[in-house]
């Protein structure tokens, strides 16, 4: 059963037209910015990470992982009211 607040991600970024599943407590990002940008969000240590599965040859890793950052920062901006947020540290 996937975590609550990872599901709910998965469809916030599917609704901003993003390409994303969860797969065993990780949220799966296809394609940011360019297709071939794959990166994965699962926690660790209290926080969410991202980590990077794939780039393309078209971009510059932080270029793509910072718009997974932004996009999470949004999902919390906009479910604040709901108390349903990721507790994320930026590593780039």
């Amino acid at each position: 059963m996937e975590p609550e607040p990872l599901k709910m991600f998965e469809v916030y970024a599917i609704s901003k037209g993003y390409k994303a599943l969860v797969v065993d407590n990780t949220v799966r990002i296809h394609d940011v910015t360019n297709p071939g940008n794959n990166f994965s969000i699962q926690k660790a240590d209290g926080y969410y990470i991202v980590s990077t599965l794939s780039v393309s040859k078209a971009d510059y890793e932080y270029t793509a992982k910072c718009m997974v950052y932004l996009l999470m920062a949004e999902f919390n901006k906009d479910n604040g009211a709901d108390h349903q947020h990721l507790k994320f540290k930026v590593d780039l």
